[in-house]
């Protein structure tokens, strides 16, 4: 097997990870994970206050605006963690 020939199967065998362009959000049909999108991906925080679902709107927030102290909104010690974990003060 050629040098290029096994690049392109590590390449291939990685997924990339692509950011969500936020005009991408309003095919969500849930409106949760509408907002969330919106937020998460550069339109702003304020989107959050959207959102229903009271763990959901705190991690919103926590990774919309960098601020690890909303996490602790959370109930659920699972996600909680998981916010905490992606987001970084």
């Amino acid at each position: 097997m050629n040098r290029l020939a096994h690049l392109s199967i590590i390449v291939l065998a990685y997924p990339l990870v692509v950011l969500a362009d936020s005009s991408q959000c309003g095919f969500i049909t849930d409106s949760d994970q509408r907002a969330y999108c919106r937020a998460t991906s550069g339109d702003g925080e304020s989107h959050c206050g959207f959102i229903q679902n009271d763990d959901l709107r705190a991690l919103c927030r926590a990774e919309a605006s960098g601020r690890q102290s909303e996490c602790g909104f959370i109930r659920d010690d699972n996600k909680r963690a998981l916010c905490r974990a992606k987001t970084h003060e």
